[in-house]
């Protein structure tokens, strides 16, 4: 993607898709309708919590406010449910930034996050949130 104009355009075409708005409930049920599934997880007793242990990645998880993980015909987000409500928004549009902007690879578990991608996912969020 490389430049924030490119970025803004990816962010501006989801809202539209949208219909503008962008509360968390509404997302988490775009991105089901799209064949993903979020998991809210706080190492205690959430659904999220035990599918990451089975998967062996509590310790990773709690490392993190969310992430992405694709393996065969899982497609995963995770989001950490000690965050605020704004902040469970920020974190869930910050992984779709991810899904819009082509930064997931469906062959590897874990897309390896670099500085730019990273900053891209941020520009995506930012437009989202003030647009």
């Amino acid at each position: 993607m490389a430049n924030k104009k490119e970025v803004h355009k990816v962010a501006k075409s989801f809202l539209r898709s949208m219909g503008g708005s962008i509360k968390f409930i509404d997302l988490r049920y775009y991105l089901e309708k799209t064949g993903w599934k979020v998991y809210l997880y706080n190492g205690i007793n959430e659904t999220g919590d035990s599918i990451l242990k089975d998967m062996k990645l509590e310790t990773y998880a709690m490392s993190l406010h969310s992430f992405l993980y694709c393996q065969g015909s899982y497609r995963l987000i995770f989001i950490r449910c000690q965050e605020s409500e704004q902040e469970a928004l920020y974190h869930l549009l910050h992984e779709i930034a991810h899904i819009q902007l082509g930064h997931v690879n469906y062959r590897l578990e874990f897309v390896p996050a670099t500085d730019q991608i990273e900053v891209e996912a941020q520009q995506f969020v930012q437009y989202a949130l003030t647009h």
